[in-house]
C-alpha cells in the first residue's frame, strides 16, 4: 500500500491510477501511485466546475417479468428525487455491492 499524507490522507494500492499534475507543472495526467512515491509533490484536484442542469427527478422504467407471460406488472415506473438517488448511488458505490446469485435471483 502507498500512503499520501496531505489535507486529505490517501492509502491506495501501488497500481492505483492517480489523476493530477506535478506541483509546478501545468498539464494534468493519469499515473500510478507507485510512480509518484518519493517523487515530490503531486497536486490532486479536489473541486471542479460543472455547468449543466440538475433534474428534479430520476425515472426508473417499469419492468415486466418474463415469467407469467408478462400478464402482471410487478415493478411499475418509479420517480425518485435526484438528491435521494445520488445519496443512494454514493452509498452503493462506496460501501455496497450487488451480486446475482444462482438460486436467489437477486
Amino acid at each position: 500500500m502507498v500512503r499520501f499524507k496531505s489535507k486529505c490522507d490517501l492509502v491506495v494500492t501501488p497500481n492505483h491510477n492517480m489523476f493530477g499534475r506535478p506541483r509546478h507543472g501545468m498539464d494534468y495526467e493519469v499515473t500510478t501511485a507507485a510512480s509518484l512515491w518519493g517523487k515530490g509533490e503531486f497536486y490532486i484536484p479536489t473541486t471542479c466546475s460543472w455547468e449543466g442542469t440538475v433534474p428534479d427527478k430520476v425515472t426508473l422504467n417499469k419492468i415486466v417479468p418474463k415469467r407469467d407471460r408478462g400478464n402482471s406488472l410487478r415493478y411499475p415506473e418509479v420517480d425518485i428525487d435526484c438528491f435521494t438517488m445520488a445519496s443512494f448511488l454514493g452509498w452503493v458505490l462506496s460501501d455496497g455491492s450487488i451480486c446475482k446469485g444462482k438460486s436467489s435471483g437477486t
